[in-house]
């Protein structure tokens, strides 16, 4: 957003959810997300990203002492952390018994469940991706010689401009597993000495997940926190008093718990987001 605190927030969904899902899953969002918000900051909109499938199709030339399957996984795994790259996560207490992090910068706001998520190393979501690009990335593969009437497609349509252009409520997701059986399947032809070369499906798909998680670093379950956190700056008697002060302001100037327009739905928006730079002010 354009105005200082008033945030958007826009998830991607690894797994696809019913209407009921992602109706909870923005209500969940949106209650975390004011249950640790700052005086000043508040929330415009929670949106789910709506999943636009790439596929590729052309004629990839491979050196004569190339692995095809190895060379087909390293293709798809490229392409897919250049198309939707994978968030790095890291153990906080990692981070702040054994790097020498400051417990204040990696345990701030809500525990990390799954890990903590380094500000630089999120990225603007992409707005386009580029058929050129593609190629480059492709020719870049070891074992890659050559790649001919290289071709994208768009939800299995074909593109036929030399880039794909996605809305803010819509991100990529590079496809080569079958919506169905999730068996591998791919357009991509691989000619080595002039002869197709036939992969392996199977092991294909299971190099291209070694692929990715050697260039991953995140967590599938919990982090379990079996050690004792680290003591805040405040104690809980002046964490209270903060509470109380802060709470009493905003229901003095008209807001709610979640939020300004649960109180004054009817008011203008600009009401609101002018009282944000006070907020601001007093949280420094």
């Amino acid at each position: 957003m354009g105005i200082r605190g008033l945030f958007e927030i826009f998830i991607e969904c690894s797994e696809e959810l019913s209407e009921l899902e992602l109706k909870f899953l923005k209500r969940e969002v949106a209650e975390v997300f004011h249950a640790h918000r700052l005086i000043g900051h508040d929330l415009e909109e929670v949106y789910i990203l709506k999943k636009v499938y790439l596929s590729i199709k052309g004629d990839v030339t491979i050196e004569s002492d190339s692995l095809g399957e190895l060379v087909m996984a390293k293709i798809y795994s490229d392409l897919d952390s250049y198309i939707n790259p994978q968030v790095e996560l890291y153990d906080p207490m990692k981070l702040w018994q054994e790097k020498g992090f400051n417990p204040e910068q990696v345990f701030a706001g809500p525990l990390p469940k799954f890990g903590f998520i380094f500000d630089h190393h999120l990225t603007q979501k992409v707005e386009a991706i580029y058929l050129s690009r593609i190629k480059e990335i492709i020719l870049g593969v070891e074992g890659v010689k050559e790649i001919k009437n290289l071709q994208l497609f768009k939800n299995g349509l074909p593109v036929f401009d030399n880039f794909v252009y996605f809305n803010r409520t819509e991100f990529p997701k590079i496809q080569y597993l079958d919506e169905h059986t999730e068996a591998f399947e791919t357009q991509l032809t691989l000619l080595k000495n002039r002869v197709e070369y036939v992969i392996d499906p199977v092991i294909t798909k299971q190099l291209i997940a070694s692929e990715v998680l050697s260039t991953s670093k995140f967590y599938h379950e919990e982090l379990n926190y079996e050690e004792k956190l680290p003591k805040g700056r405040f104690s809980l008697e002046e964490l209270q008093n903060i509470i109380l002060f802060t709470t009493s302001f905003q229901n003095y100037l008209g807001w709610a718990k979640m939020g300004f327009r649960e109180m004054h739905p009817k008011k203008p928006r600009l009401q609101c987001n002018s009282s944000l730079p006070i907020f601001t002010f007093l949280s420094r």
